[in-house]
């Protein structure tokens, strides 16, 4: 929990500077609704000597998000995320929701480029179907800050894309045994690059 608070502080105080009117990127009072959404799909074939055998495996995640510019250039929100895997020849598919509080507040470049960061305070949960007995449970509690650049396209769409994230997440797996941990890191790799877009009105 206290590195929860440690990210927040650190994440607001970063965002807290001056800004004059001429650097506005979104002006108050203005709602949005963005988000992003995914989907992968991977086939395999492995052969054993004389065994053979094929899997599916489908991806899908849509992540919404409804904000709030409560001041020029910040936004607060609250996003929702679904995921869907299905996994071919196992126990059946795995369904995942979770919630996460957000603000976010962008730096302008350009007139219509901005360069953002966002913090968010997750939680995530999972059931993953066991044929052996009791279903699995996942609960995942995160704090995150994710750096990303915006493109105004027209004054009511921003194109997004963000590019790395720092989080601090605890995760629990309740089922036949239970598996308690924690975790801290910083990842740019591009399995958390984001594209989206955000509608204001």
């Amino acid at each position: 929990m206290k590195k929860i608070l440690f990210l927040a502080v650190m994440l607001l105080s970063q965002l807290n500077y001056s800004q004059e009117k001429s650097e506005i990127f979104i002006e108050k009072g203005r709602w949005g609704l963005g988000g992003h959404f995914s989907f992968s799909s991977l086939k395999s074939e492995t052969s054993y000597y004389e065994f053979n055998t094929d899997s599916n495996t489908i991806n899908l995640e849509v992540s919404p998000n409804l904000t709030y510019t409560f001041a020029d250039n910040w936004l607060v929100g609250i996003g929702l995320r679904y995921t869907y895997t299905d996994l071919d020849g196992e126990d059946g598919a795995v369904h995942g929701i979770g919630i996460a509080p957000n603000i976010q507040r962008y730096f302008p470049i350009l007139d219509k480029f901005a360069f953002s960061l966002e913090g968010s305070v997750e939680y995530f949960r999972k059931r993953i179907p066991s044929s052996g007995g009791k279903d699995n449970i996942y609960k995942r509690y995160s704090a995150n800050i994710r750096p990303g650049f915006s493109y105004l396209i027209h004054k009511r769409f921003a194109f997004e894309v963000n590019t790395g994230i720092l989080s601090y997440a605890k995760i629990k797996e309740e089922g036949e045994s239970r598996t308690e941990f924690s975790r801290f890191g910083l990842d740019f790799g591009l399995s958390n690059f984001q594209f989206g877009g955000i509608f204001f009105f």
